[in-house]
């Protein structure tokens, strides 16, 4: 019987359960591209203005439900906050995820007067839209077997800035390697991340 799993789950497969190693086939997560692509310029202006903010800023998407700290967005947090404090910084975060934190990171953007920097849509069904209307993803999560929304946000065309443990990240050529956080825990290096998307934003989608 040939071993099927996914990302960095073969060697266990082969070294722990004695499956040969030519009989071991990585199966990627599959995606609906009728649903998951780069939008026409016309869907994308309709979705722009579906989910609201300010129409000359460049957007970039945080997706995750906001129950515990796995997804980062502490750490994106952090580094919005200090990117925010520089008037050259131009980009609005888009939030999409429930939990039992959203109430308090809302609250927290608005102490910080960063409730025009920060928009909360709380849980959305409608992703391709979502996605549609930004130009770019950040996942700075500290734990990921897969991510399935950096591989939707890809399909869309979006640049998606991952942590580089994460499974995704093995699926990234050379040429987006400079997409892939190595530390996670660190608010600096994303928020130098995010300037490096910025600076190079239209050769990267």
């Amino acid at each position: 019987m040939t071993g099927v799993q996914t990302c960095a789950l073969p060697i266990y497969v082969i070294q722990l359960v004695g499956v040969p190693e030519a009989r071991v086939r990585t199966v990627y997560l599959g995606i609906d591209r009728d649903r998951f692509r780069p939008p026409s310029a016309e869907e994308r202006l309709v979705a722009r203005h579906a989910i609201g903010g300010r129409a000359d800023r460049p957007r970039v998407a945080f997706v995750g439900a906001l129950v515990d700290r796995r997804k980062g967005f502490d750490v994106l947090y952090a580094a919005w906050k200090a990117l925010c404090s520089s008037a050259s910084w131009d980009a609005d975060l888009v939030v999409t995820g429930a939990g039992a934190e959203l109430d308090t990171w809302r609250a927290r953007a608005e102490s910080d007067k960063l409730a025009d920097r920060i928009r909360f849509l709380g849980f959305r069904r409608d992703m391709p839209l979502v996605l549609g209307a930004c130009d770019a993803l950040v996942a700075p999560t500290r734990y990921e077997a897969y991510g399935m929304g950096v591989h939707e946000a890809l399909c869309c065309g979006l640049p998606a800035l991952v942590t580089s443990s994460a499974g995704i990240a093995e699926r990234y050529p050379e040429s987006l390697r400079g997409l892939l956080i190595d530390d996670p825990e660190s608010s600096e290096a994303l928020a130098a991340s995010l300037r490096r998307w910025r600076d190079h934003a239209g050769a990267l989608r």
